[in-house]
């Protein structure tokens, strides 16, 4: 640890001002003040299988952290001790079962989240009812086709008043002025007319 310090550039003299030496021993000192004793390559390989080994099959914070929290500090934590997880097949299993865990959560959030969302809808929509004999407004073609027309072209044809209102949505409309049945038009193109 001591020779990786001492081969930086004089760029990371911020970087080296978090290392101190107390009593001969090396510590790290994190953004938030606590110091950390930094391990050498003997010591990581042993004091990570250790916190591994008594971690492992636990649920909670990665390994990473869990060093972290015994005060130990070296450059590639984080890198060692994901690769250290990675090749454990306990901790591969976990993570599996950790992700199905989170899915299905996910899952379940959204699923209330849409119920919430549809409760929310359904208070605003006022139901439309219509009857054989209603006289109506038709949408006009560039309407239910989704495209624009001019400024001043309307956007309700009629009135017309309703024939035959089919189970489906659908109804057949009747031109009062021709005495023509329009082709089934669906009921959310519609709406009442009052004269």
């Amino acid at each position: 640890m001591v020779d990786k310090l001492t081969k930086l550039k004089k760029t990371h003299l911020k970087e080296m001002q978090r290392f101190v030496v107390i009593g001969g021993t090396l510590y790290y000192r994190s953004s938030d003040g606590v110091l950390a004793r930094c391990l050498d390559q003997e010591e990581i390989s042993t004091q990570m299988e250790e916190i591994h080994n008594a971690a492992c099959g636990v649920e909670g914070p990665k390994l990473s952290r869990r060093l972290q929290r015994a005060g130990y500090f070296w450059l590639e934590m984080e890198e060692d001790a994901a690769r250290l997880q990675k090749d454990c097949p306990q901790s591969r299993l976990e993570e599996l079962e950790l992700i199905d865990e989170r899915r299905e959560k996910a899952q379940i959030n959204l699923l209330q989240y849409q119920r919430r969302v549809s409760r929310a809808y359904d208070k605003l929509v006022r139901p439309r009812t219509f009857q054989e004999g209603d006289m109506v407004l038709k949408a006009a073609d560039h309407v239910m086709r989704g495209m624009h027309a001019t400024k001043f072209v309307p956007n309700w044809e009629g009135p017309y008043v309703i024939k035959e209102i089919k189970g489906s949505g659908y109804c057949t409309l009747l031109d009062t002025n021709t005495g023509m049945t329009l082709p089934v038009t669906n009921i959310k193109y519609i709406k009442k007319y009052f004269s």
